[in-house]
């Protein structure tokens, strides 16, 4: 055993959306809770489980991620297993934790995970018998690329754009990455999309094109496709853009639709 690996200290994180930031007598149960958990190491990336009930249709499990890496991370789509007192799998499923959001450096954040009994295989479901949950071989802890916006349109627009923007799934250093953010329709039929693009490279980059294709969700029918030219377009490193394109009435391949049924997608 090494003799210079240091214990992590770590302190309670909670982002704006999550049920307890605003909750004082939560957030002192939390530090109090955190206060009794095993000692880890700095450089680890931990999960430790504090409850679990049977809710009848799913599992109820409750959980802290704890970062003891010097730098913020967060987590994509990952899977995670229920081991018993004997370490024998009596559940596995793969959870979306994108919601978790970034987790600071050195920092523990509280979840409830929801297993599905289908992904259950056992009867008698109670955390006395020793049942802990535990990240499955290939965790996928992605080093936050904090990307923050050179544009936006007014103040109350921003608050928006910026929550939207945290809750993006994370972009891998180097790439690049194009994401639908609004769509409207005007009384005289115009079609407005906003996009948001973000740069992780280290350099500039420079957006000349960009091909669209918007569908119908409930027929799967096409309602725009085209390209537009964005020659001016330049967004820096770790920056994303605000960019809302207008499609003329005319322009539409489908007249009649609800714009809350429409997906947009790119390089189609």
């Amino acid at each position: 055993m090494r003799d210079d690996v240091k214990k992590a200290k770590l302190k309670l994180y909670l982002n704006d959306e999550h049920e307890a930031s605003h909750a004082i007598s939560k957030q002192e149960f939390y530090r109090d809770e955190i206060k009794l958990l095993p000692d880890m190491n700095e450089g680890d990336i931990n999960i430790n489980t504090t409850y679990v009930f049977d809710l009848g249709d799913k599992v109820e499990v409750g959980v802290y991620f704890r970062n003891g890496l010097s730098e913020a991370i967060n987590f994509d789509k990952v899977s995670l297993k229920i081991l018993n007192f004997k370490n024998e799998v009596v559940a596995n499923q793969i959870f979306e934790l994108r919601e978790v959001g970034d987790i600071p450096a050195y920092s523990v954040v509280p979840w409830k995970l929801y297993f599905n009994k289908k992904n259950v295989f056992a009867n008698i479901i109670e955390l006395q018998e020793g049942w802990h949950v535990v990240f499955d071989t290939n965790i996928k802890a992605h080093n936050s690329m904090k990307i923050e916006f050179e544009n936006v349109p007014n103040k109350s627009e921003f608050d928006k754009l910026r929550k939207y923007l945290d809750k993006l799934p994370p972009i891998a250093a180097g790439n690049i990455s194009i994401s639908s953010y609004e769509i409207q329709k005007s009384n005289n039929g115009e079609l407005m999309v906003a996009l948001i693009l973000r740069n992780a490279a280290p350099r500039k980059i420079k957006v000349e094109k960009i091909h669209i294709t918007i569908k119908n969700n409930e027929n799967n029918k096409v309602v725009f496709v085209g390209t537009f030219n964005t020659t001016d377009l330049e967004v820096n490193s770790l920056k994303a853009e605000f960019l809302q394109l207008s499609l003329r009435a005319d322009q539409l391949l489908e007249p009649d639709f609800n714009v809350d049924n429409l997906s947009v997608y790119f390089n189609e």
